[in-house]
């Protein structure tokens, strides 16, 4: 369980940490850096503001439907056990699973689109498996 650390109170050099502790896990050593310190080094410098915001949604959220913000392109993935996914930027994404009330197995994965015969989008992560979107309407980046 983790903690997230803010960088909103660094002009007053202070940091506000949340300890409510729903991430429960991650797969991602620099999403896990980003929970425990408030930045990274392994998360490109244009990707860590909006993970830390996707983080932080994920620590007040309940339950995966939460993440369902405007902008995140919140979606769930056809795979077992089920996973969800939000979008970071372009090919970017972060998924999750939830268990309880926690998110677990919080990962960065950079994606690309490919559309099968039955115009289904399928996101294929670089050294994963191939996960398809139930995204009901014909958006894919």
């Amino acid at each position: 369980m983790y903690a997230i650390a803010s960088t909103e109170c660094l002009t007053l050099g202070l940091k506000v940490v949340y300890s409510r502790g729903v991430v429960g896990s991650c797969r991602h050593k620099g999403l896990e850096e980003i929970l425990l310190t408030g930045r990274t080094r392994r998360i490109g410098s244009e990707y860590v503001s909006k993970c830390v915001r996707i983080l932080q949604s994920l620590e007040m959220a309940t339950r995966p439907e939460e993440m369902d913000i405007a902008g995140y392109r919140f979606h769930g993935l056809h795979v077992s056990p089920p996973r969800w996914s939000v979008r970071v930027t372009g090919n970017y994404r972060v998924t999750f699973g939830w268990s309880g009330e926690r998110a677990m197995d919080v990962d960065f994965e950079d994606c690309h689109y490919e559309e099968d015969g039955d115009g289904a989008s399928e996101c294929v992560a670089a050294g994963s498996s191939r996960l398809t979107f139930t995204r009901s309407g014909a958006v894919v980046v």
